[in-house]
Parts: C-alpha cells; sequence; structure tokens
C-alpha cells in the first residue's frame, strides 16, 4: 500500500476538515480510501461487484464506453509489481447486451462477463467519506421505491377488465363463471 501511496497525485486521497475544528491545517484532515468492494469479504460474483461499486459518487467504473482521466492508473501487485497511466482507458460493462460485457483496463487487464478469470479483486474508493454515504443513502432509497412498486393496485373490476375480455375471446372460462353454469344447469 505504501508504494501505491507513495505513487499517487495528492487528489487520489481525500481530505475532510475536522468538523470540531474549523482552522484545522491540511496535514491534520483525515486521508483515507474506503474499500468498496473485496473478492476475500464479497466473494467473486458480478451482482456484487455492482452492488458495491457502481454508484459510488467518487471515482468509479460505470459505462458502456471507455472513461478515465488523465490520472488513471492500473497497478499490479503480484506476481510482479508494476503500474501503467493512461487517459480513456478503462471499460466497464456487465448489462448492456449490444456492446461486448466485462472489464478492462486497456490490453493489459481483461476480466471476463461472469469473472471467472479473477483469482482476486478490490476496488477501493478515493473520494470523502460523505461518497459512501451518499452511495448507501441511493441504495436505500431504491429499495424503498423497489418495495413501493411492487404494490401495483389492479385497476377497476375484473369483470371490466381488458385483460379478461380477450382471455375470454381465446376460449378460457374463469371459475366463477363454471360454478354460475352449474348452478344454472340444477335449475
Amino acid at each position: 500500500m505504501w508504494y501505491i501511496q507513495c505513487c499517487l497525485p495528492s487528489k487520489y486521497f481525500a481530505t475532510e476538515s475536522s468538523k470540531k475544528d474549523s482552522n484545522s491545517s491540511p496535514s491534520s484532515t483525515a486521508k483515507q480510501w474506503t474499500p468498496l468492494y473485496s473478492s476475500a469479504t464479497h466473494g467473486i460474483s458480478v451482482n456484487r461487484f455492482e452492488t458495491n461499486v457502481f454508484d459510488y459518487r467518487g471515482p468509479t467504473v460505470h459505462g458502456s464506453s471507455r472513461f478515465g482521466g488523465s490520472e488513471t492508473m492500473l497497478f499490479q501487485l503480484s506476481p510482479k509489481l508494476n503500474r501503467w497511466e493512461a487517459s480513456s482507458s478503462i471499460y466497464c460493462n456487465f448489462k448492456i447486451r449490444s456492446a461486448a460485457f466485462g472489464l478492462s483496463f486497456q490490453d493489459v487487464m481483461k476480466i471476463d462477463k461472469d469473472m471467472g478469470n479473477v483469482g482476486a479483486i478490490e476496488v477501493w474508493g478515493c473520494a470523502a467519506s460523505n461518497a459512501l454515504e451518499d452511495q448507501q443513502k441511493l441504495r436505500v432509497w431504491q429499495n424503498q421505491q423497489a418495495e413501493k412498486n411492487k404494490k401495483v393496485p389492479l385497476p377497476g373490476n375484473w369483470d371490466d377488465n381488458p385483460d379478461k375480455t380477450i382471455l375470454e375471446m381465446a376460449g378460457f372460462q374463469f371459475s366463477d363463471e363454471r360454478k354460475r353454469m352449474d348452478l344454472e344447469s340444477r335449475q
């Protein structure tokens, strides 16, 4: 980790002023990365990767075209220590079917669509802690919206529903009609 910290520009280390002391110096501010995803903790899964990494409002991976600023870097720690830099070098797509699936950094690193070629992977957020809080708030809001949308009220009376009419035209008989037919035949 020391090697990575020495190689990165200071903008990769978010500074947060202490809320108690507004006159704190830059050297006394917190500089910490946030672990977003670790295959050791979360397992190797595209779904868990997306859940933990996407919608992070700091530097992140998401989109169907290559992206990354002029200071985009990839580090390889094992089996050999390497560092690559290139702008517009990151590609990530696990959803859009009309584009290639996977995660890649130029031709140096390629992860297939089911992460089958991954032994271990970690993603760290470099933004301030409020970026992680914003991601968690967004996730809570999305879950609330999903729960709210599960309860869709059916419009009007079933007898007046166009779906029922279409099914009847196709020859489907509903159980309450069968009961009525039985009652009519008994009379």
